[in-house]
């Protein structure tokens, strides 16, 4: 978790922690329950952010399954 005022700092220091986070996976290669794993993003200017379930990244299609399709 991070704050900032500036998005930019908050991108990188976030970016830092998933390529940490990264290369601890390829190094243990955990099994995670999926029953168990949750996420959540939090906003103080009180809007409700929309919900989409299958969300793009870099033009991949992210669907529950994660079959990249």
């Amino acid at each position: 978790m991070h704050a900032d005022r500036d998005w930019k700092v908050v991108e990188r220091v976030l970016g830092k922690d998933m390529s940490t986070v990264d290369e601890y996976l390829w190094t243990w290669t955990p099994k995670f329950s999926t029953t168990k794993t949750v996420s959540a993003v939090f906003h103080l200017n009180n809007k409700t952010l929309p919900f989409c379930s299958e969300p793009k990244y870099l033009g991949v299609t992210l669907d529950r399954s994660l079959t990249y399709s």
